[in-house]
C-alpha cells in the first residue's frame, strides 16, 4: 500500500491501516498474549472494539474507522484463503 500513495491511496489512508495494525497487535498481545489469528471471531471483534474505546480512549469515528480497516484487511484474508 505504502507504494502506491499518490496513485491509489493518500498517504492518510496507509497512515490509518499503520495505525489500525498497531492498534490491533496490541489488543492481540493485550487479550492473548500471542498473535494468532486463529482467535478472530465476532467475539474478537466485539473485544476489539471494547478495547479501543477503554484502553485506547478512541472517539467513536475513529473506533469505527479502526474496524472498518480491520475488516477490510480480514476480507482481503478470506479471498486470498
Amino acid at each position: 500500500m505504502e507504494e502506491l500513495i499518490g496513485k491509489a491511496y493518500y498517504k492518510g489512508t496507509w497512515e490509518r491501516y499503520e495505525t489500525s495494525l498497531r492498534h490491533t497487535q496490541a489488543f492481540m498481545k493485550w487479550k492473548f498474549s500471542i498473535i494468532d489469528i486463529r482467535h478472530i471471531n465476532p467475539g474478537f471483534v466485539a473485544d476489539y472494539e471494547f478495547y479501543l474505546r477503554t484502553v485506547r480512549n478512541c472517539s467513536n469515528n475513529s473506533a469505527v474507522k479502526y474496524i472498518k480497516n480491520f475488516q477490510k484487511i480480514i476480507n482481503i484474508c478470506i479471498d486470498n484463503e
